[in-house]
């Protein structure tokens, strides 16, 4: 990988949003304006922006919207053809697909570190998994087993990944963030070991999760009647940027489109309407458990 994607994978900027924060940075820069300024004539537009924001854009660690650039070409007087090529650029940012072979090399956390960074920079992660426990929640050695099963293409640092997603997992008890996750019953038995005690122990961590005040879970059950497809797992960040995260075989699809955002939570609602929570839910992980148990 050459060393500005390098640097871009591990901190999670995709190369769109690089690469449009470059030529945002250069129109500023050819106006004569600093970051101060440009926010200024931004707001004066009637959009939200400050000197840290525009600064985030420009480093491609945010993703700037279409009113965003339509402002920054007007604040800059940019000639037409910069604009069409940073609306552009713009429009790539918002759905961004980055395949698992550039992001994973042997020895690299570098999957792990970019999902904690997506968890800190936002106040609620909505988490829809229909087919394995989310990491957040995984045991020790639950992810032990799974991680391997995962890594299909064999290049990940399997002992580095499963020590990376246990850090991530302090953050669950930050009271001021919420965290919700829908469970697609299915992932209840599903056994990455060949002994049942691992599933057991899972599951009896996930019931205890349950009950802290900031932590949400919710199980999809099979019976009964559907109300949409789950097509496949997703997790929605909402904080000062709003997108969707989600994991294909091959890549990770990263989605900001308003719109398209919109989607997803239309979908995360509508399962979650069908799902048991609370202490049905933890009814529900209990008795599972209880019949591995035997």
């Amino acid at each position: 990988m050459e060393p500005c994607r390098a640097t871009c994978a591990e901190a999670g900027v995709t190369t769109s949003r690089a690469q449009l924060g470059r030529e945002l940075k250069h129109i500023r820069e050819f106006a004569g304006l600093n970051g101060r300024d440009l926010a200024a004539r931004i707001r004066d537009s009637g959009l939200d922006m400050s000197q840290s924001k525009v600064s985030r854009i420009e480093s491609g660690a945010a993703t700037v919207t279409r009113p965003e650039v339509q402002a920054w070409a007007d604040a800059t007087d940019a000639a037409p053809s910069a604009r069409e090529r940073l609306i552009e650029l713009a429009e790539a940012a918002f759905t961004e697909l980055a395949a698992w072979r550039n992001a994973v090399r042997p020895g690299k956390r570098h999957l792990q570190d970019q999902a904690r960074t997506r968890e800190a920079t936002a106040h609620t992660v909505r988490n829809f998994q229909p087919t394995v426990m989310p990491g957040l929640l995984q045991t020790p050695e639950y992810a032990h087993w799974m991680i391997p099963l995962a890594d299909i293409a064999g290049v990940m640092d399997h002992a580095a990944s499963a020590a990376a997603r246990l850090e991530r997992q302090p953050a669950l008890f930050d009271t001021d963030r919420r965290f919700e996750f829908l469970i697609g019953e299915c992932a209840l038995h599903w056994n990455p070991a060949p002994s049942t005690d691992l599933l057991v122990a899972q599951l009896d961590r996930v019931a205890s999760l349950a009950a802290m005040d900031n932590v949400h879970i919710g199980v999809l059950p099979i019976d009964g009647q559907a109300v949409a497809t789950p097509w496949s797992n997703f997790v929605i960040y909402e904080g000062e940027e709003t997108f969707v995260m989600v994991e294909l075989i091959h890549a990770g699809v990263r989605i900001a489109d308003p719109e398209d955002v919109e989607l997803y939570r239309s979908l995360y609602d509508r399962l979650r309407e069908r799902a048991a929570k609370g202490s049905e839910a933890v009814a529900l992980i209990q008795r599972v458990a209880a019949e591995l148990r035997g």
